[in-house]
């Protein structure tokens, strides 16, 4: 029977050092998702400045070129960065269910959302391969081929996304009862519309797993 609760005495102390180092490899997807996130508000930020800069000052067309090559270079940098950062951080995440996972069947979804999000990522770079092979092929079957990839592919990323931070987060409410965790979870569904939020709902889930551990390696340190 699997436990619908985390207790740090329901199981063998091996699987709960299981669970502390799943807990281990959330806390560093939340890190690295928070600096991730923080990359993009950056990219943001110099955005916003470079076009208040420049509609303060239209009249020369070699300045308004200039800040606009930089701009464009600085934002894609930063924003690549971000985006990087943020795969990584899937990567963490999906460990962190692979080990939840093995205690309980709740964190099946949630693993399996993040497969999703990954596969979704390769289809859309096969998209966009074959959208570039089709406009150097002067190919229609080419292009439209690769934009209905794209569709599936942004589909299955978004599956991906919603089983696993917004499923993901509220099983781990309801395993390790931590309302943290809820919390990111409402986060993270608001950040599908607002980025920013996102970078709220990973603060939080930094916050549930150090409150979680603290609650269950005492036990395990004692015995």
């Amino acid at each position: 029977m699997v436990e619908d609760t985390y207790s740090s005495s329901s199981w063998p102390v091996d699987q709960n050092q299981d669970i502390v180092a799943a807990l281990g490899k959330i806390r560093t997807f939340s890190i690295i998702s928070i600096s991730g996130n923080l990359f993009g508000l950056v990219a943001f930020i110099i955005l916003m400045l470079s076009i208040g800069v420049i509609l303060k000052d239209i009249s020369s067309t070699s300045k308004l070129l200039t800040l606009g090559g930089v701009t464009i270079i600085a934002v894609v940098v930063v924003s690549f960065v971000g985006v990087i950062l943020n795969l990584v951080s899937f990567i963490f995440l999906r460990s962190g269910y692979r080990l939840l996972k093995k205690s309980s069947e709740r964190f099946n979804s949630p693993y399996m959302g993040i497969n999703l999000y990954f596969v979704g990522l390769v289809l859309i770079v096969v998209a966009v391969l074959l959208v570039i092979g089709g406009v150097l092929a002067n190919s229609i079957a080419l292009v439209l081929a690769g934009i209905a990839m794209a569709i599936v592919a942004a589909i299955l990323s978004l599956m991906g996304q919603v089983l696993g931070l917004i499923v993901g987060s509220f099983r781990l409410r309801d395993h390790f009862n931590d309302s943290a965790f809820g919390a990111a979870g409402i986060m993270f569904i608001i950040g599908i519309f607002f980025a920013l939020f996102s970078f709220i709902g990973a603060i939080l889930v930094y916050l549930g797993v150090n409150s979680t551990m603290k609650r269950i390696q005492q036990p395990i340190n004692t015995l």
